[in-house]
């Protein structure tokens, strides 16, 4: 027997009270009619037929399908901190078949969600933005008057990125590991800039007694030079500097090295337990000449020699005390005697005249000729 095509029976068998399972039915919902077709032998037999729908629905449980998805990465670029992540999902939902007569996967229209995510170590490595470079402006350094050119100067700082991971990745500037240099060049100066030394004149006056102390005085001055300039002043004797004196005026005095006003002291002398000055070698040395060198950058010099020995400050007064060997002195609360205290045994050096005026300076022979000439620095901020 067949029903609408299909066979439900291909045994003989009687059909009064028979069922049979036909699969077209299981979906059904509602009364239908079908045509059976019997053959007893004797050729097909065609009837048409009510079935019911059945109370239930016969098809099995419809599958659950899981959705599917498709994760794309996008790419960075120098400098960015996070990567665009986007997800498509696609459900699916269970659909009978009627002529498979089973359930099948329909997809429904896919949904896209995206997000940022941190980079990973190999993209922090090929998108790490270039370094920051500052430079500073470019500092002229001191050129001299004559000068054409002067050498400037520039910091530049490289600072690193480094990537931080937290709430919200981002690069940040790696100041722990900056490096700065100093670099150089040359600028030629303008024809503002470019200045015609002074000619100086620097005088030692001296040595000068004030109050039986030897002091050392001395006056720079000349066309084109600004007195207010602060200078430095150097004693010395040969290459043993000693005293500077910094931001001297141009015009001054220093008391002689090695003599003092309060308590009064020369050089090459000293005042015993008793009271007595007596020679003192340890110092006797700044009796000699002195180098006086005045700086405004450049610089020029001249010598002074200390007092003659019969100067009124070369040496310290003589010292009333009692007899010792080989001099000759007034006892106090004796009658008469000739009292004289010898000169000291120190060299005698000194010139000629308490009034002698050293002139000393930088000297550029010209044929013939000398020009007294110094050179002082101009500083550009």
């Amino acid at each position: 027997m067949t029903i609408n095509g299909s066979v439900v029976a291909d045994q003989v068998v009687p059909i009064v009270n028979q069922q049979f399972l036909y699969n077209g039915f299981v979906s059904a919902s509602e009364d239908f009619a079908v045509l059976a077709t019997f053959d007893r032998g004797n050729g097909p037999i065609g009837v048409t037929l009510t079935a019911e729908a059945p109370d239930t629905d016969c098809r099995p449980a419809p599958p659950v399908y899981p959705p599917t998805e498709v994760v794309t990465n996008g790419t960075c670029e120098t400098g960015d901190a996070t990567v665009f992540v986007s997800v498509e999902t696609t459900t699916y939902d269970a659909v009978w078949n009627e002529e498979t007569l089973q359930w099948e996967p329909v997809a429904n229209p896919p949904t896209v969600v995206g997000f940022d995510r941190p980079l990973t170590q190999e993209e922090q490595a090929a998108c790490q933005p270039p370094a920051n470079v500052e430079e500073t402006e470019w500092v002229d350094g001191i050129y001299e008057c004559g000068d054409t050119e002067v050498e400037q100067t520039r910091t530049v700082t490289t600072t690193p990125y480094i990537y931080v991971e937290g709430q919200i990745p981002e690069w940040v500037l790696d100041t722990d590991n900056a490096v700065s240099v100093e670099e150089t060049r040359i600028r030629q100066l303008n024809a503002d800039e470019i200045t015609v030394c002074p000619v100086l004149e620097f005088q030692v006056l001296g040595p000068a007694c004030v109050g039986n102390i030897p002091y050392i005085r001395w006056n720079v001055s000349g066309e084109g030079f600004d007195t207010a300039l602060p200078l430095t002043i150097t004693l010395s004797q040969g290459a043993n500097v000693i005293q500077t004196i910094e931001n001297a005026p141009a015009q001054g005095q220093v008391i002689w090295p090695g003599a003092s006003a309060n308590p009064p002291d020369w050089p090459g002398w000293r005042l015993n337990d008793a009271g007595v000055w007596v020679e003192d070698p340890s110092d006797a040395v700044l009796r000699d000449d002195i180098t006086v060198t005045a700086s405004v950058n450049p610089e020029t010099s001249g010598t002074v020699s200390y007092p003659e020995a019969t100067s009124e400050c070369a040496d310290p007064p003589p010292t009333p005390t009692t007899t010792m060997p080989g001099v000759t002195t007034t006892v106090p609360g004796t009658d008469t005697t000739t009292s004289t205290t010898p000169k000291s045994t120190l060299p005698a050096t000194g010139g000629d005249s308490m009034s002698l005026v050293v002139l000393a300076s930088l000297i550029l022979l010209l044929g013939s000729g000398a020009v007294i000439v110094t050179r002082r620095r101009k500083s550009i901020s």
